[in-house]
């Protein structure tokens, strides 16, 4: 008898004595009892078995989170607001990437985006790419299925047959054009590997044969082209992109909002058509985009994608946290581009009207960038431009009467300070501030702190006030020149607020004209234009020095080296 059998024999026969002591006894109770510690001990008969021919060393704990999967999502949570989930799916697949335990038979990976328009599933994209070390401007592979509603539309992915229009151009999967878009991937040990990322762009609009091409890649990660070379995809994350069912989602959501208000009760949660709050509300609306599929694509075509990935609508909150990003794109340009540099913020109503005039639950943040552009940035240019503001000015907007209005709340600030300023009012975005910072040359910084404090004096005790050697001029001696000495005009034209251009015109020995145009900036005056050569007004370390230089009744300013 082996030592199984034994060890059951063995329980078996304290199965017998139990229930012969229990029928002796006449105790109901005590027989179930011994069937109940019987049977116990013949489940715990193998798991006994199993211990004894392969010890617990340690308990292993898989539900831990991969780290590296926690660096990728945060890192792309840079980019996508509102979509945690949907991050996390994909981050988990970097995750599996990392460890090489992969299917090698298949592509990297192949997701399906689902969702309304303008919720981020192109910009999750470009988030796995920058995650992945590459530039998502121009390492991604972009199939735009728009294009691709004719029968014609396979010739741009995998090139035309002999005799059709397009013989002979590269299609869009050529080997050439995967290899000038590879991204150097660096896996977790040390160990890189070169890929693509591939993004099928609305796929829903494309003809049927853009999905039977598609198959063969999405399955065993291989497409023949046109001229017949085989190209190997595994190597690939693909990604697909789809708005089918929004309308179906749309009405869903509608119906629920009014079964909402009909049955609310004070006191009740406010409703939430985004799905975040409500997790069955989300499998509803999954359930639509899932219906949606089915009668546009075959069964077959679905079942090729590792993930179908969810992306939710957007609410206020998410609008905001975009918005915000969106501005704070518009700081940073201004601290690394701009000829001036200010920073600036927005009232929470500021903010708030740009959001109800740039988003809607339908269409996402889709007209955001737009009103960036118009409310924010255009502004800005023509306060530039109209020499409004100057250097070291920190702005802000707010909302009121119906209207955005900008306003100077600070001057004569330092770089150190402006980035203080808009880190209080972009906290997410302090630390890339703060790196634009720390990339401008120690030497250029010293220097533009140094040429700031002698001639803003809100960084110095004192501002230059002399009429002879360098400097700048105060309205003082500008006024005092032009009283004391002839041959020379002195105009003043107000550009509204305290900002006043003065134009300086010299006539010298030789019969010369020359203008100087300076513009007032509370007591100080910058000196935009000399000898025909412009200059914009306020770049730190960048604005014309002059002498002036008396002689007899006679003074000359002259452009300083």
């Amino acid at each position: 008898m082996n030592k199984f059998g034994a060890h059951n024999f063995s329980i078996l026969c304290r199965f017998e004595n139990a229930k012969k002591n229990a029928v002796k006894n006449s105790l109901k109770n005590s027989v179930l009892s011994a069937v109940m510690i019987t049977l116990a001990t013949l489940t715990a008969a193998p798991t006994l078995a199993l211990a004894d021919k392969y010890p617990c060393i340690r308990t292993l704990r898989p539900e831990l989170e991969n780290p590296h999967s926690l660096a990728y999502f945060n890192r792309m949570k840079k980019r996508v607001i509102g979509q945690d989930p949907a991050l996390t799916i994909l981050a988990e697949r970097l995750g599996i990437l990392g460890t090489g335990l992969q299917d090698p038979g298949k592509p990297l990976g192949t997701f399906l985006f689902v969702g309304p328009t303008s919720v981020g599933k192109t910009e999750s994209a470009n988030a796995l790419t920058e995650a992945l070390g590459g530039n998502p401007e121009k390492d991604i592979v972009i199939i735009d299925c728009t294009q691709l509603q004719e029968s014609t539309g396979t010739n741009s992915i995998v090139g035309a047959a002999a005799g059709y229009v397009g013989y002979g151009d590269k299609p869009l999967l050529h080997p050439e054009n995967l290899k000038a878009r590879e991204i150097e991937f660096t896996k977790p040990g040390g160990e890189k590997v070169m890929l693509n990322v591939i993004l099928i762009d609305e796929l829903e609009k494309a003809h049927d044969n853009v999905f039977r091409t598609l198959l063969p890649i999405l399955d065993v990660g291989v497409v023949t082209l046109a001229d017949g070379t085989k190209v190997n995809m595994r190597n690939a994350i693909i990604i697909v992109t789809s708005n089918l069912g929004a309308k179906d989602v749309q009405a869903l959501i509608e119906h629920k909002m009014a079964e909402y208000k009909a049955e609310a009760k004070t006191g009740d949660k406010p409703f939430d058509p985004t799905g975040r709050t409500d997790v069955t509300l989300r499998a509803e609306i999954l359930k639509q985009y899932d219906e949606a599929m089915k009668k546009r694509f075959a069964p077959e075509f679905k079942t090729r994608f590792q993930e179908i990935v969810q992306f939710l609508h957007l609410g206020n909150d998410e609008f905001n946290k975009i918005l915000l990003m969106k501005l704070a794109g518009v700081q940073k340009r201004l601290f690394r581009d701009a000829a001036i540099k200010v920073a600036f913020g927005a009232s929470p109503e500021a903010r708030q009207h740009l959001i109800t005039t740039g988003t809607s639950y339908e269409y996402g943040a889709r007209e955001l960038n737009n009103i960036v552009n118009r409310e924010i940035i255009s502004p800005l240019s023509r306060l530039m431009s109209t020499e409004q503001i100057v250097q070291g000015d920190a702005l802000y907007l707010t909302f009121t009467d119906g209207k955005l209005k900008w306003s100077v709340v600070k001057e004569g600030l330092k770089r150190e300070d402006l980035i203080e300023f808009a880190a209080e009012e972009f906290p997410d975005h302090a630390e890339s501030f703060r790196k634009i910072d720390s990339e401008v040359p120690k030497k250029e910084n010293q220097e533009t702190t140094s040429e700031t404090s002698k001639n803003n004096p809100a960084h110095s005790a004192t501002s230059p006030t002399t009429t002879t050697g360098g400097g700048y001029l105060d309205q003082g001696n500008l006024e005092s020149i032009y009283e004391k000495h002839s041959g020379k005009e002195l105009m003043e034209q107000s550009t509204g607020g305290e900002s006043i251009s003065y134009k300086l015109i010299d006539v010298d020995q030789a019969g010369q004209t020359k203008t100087y145009k300076l513009r007032k900036h509370s007591k100080y005056f910058d000196l935009a234009e000399y000898t025909g050569a412009k200059v914009m007004l306020g770049m730190m370390g960048a604005r014309p020095k002059f002498h002036a230089k008396s002689s007899g009744d006679k003074t000359e300013l002259t452009p300083a080296d």
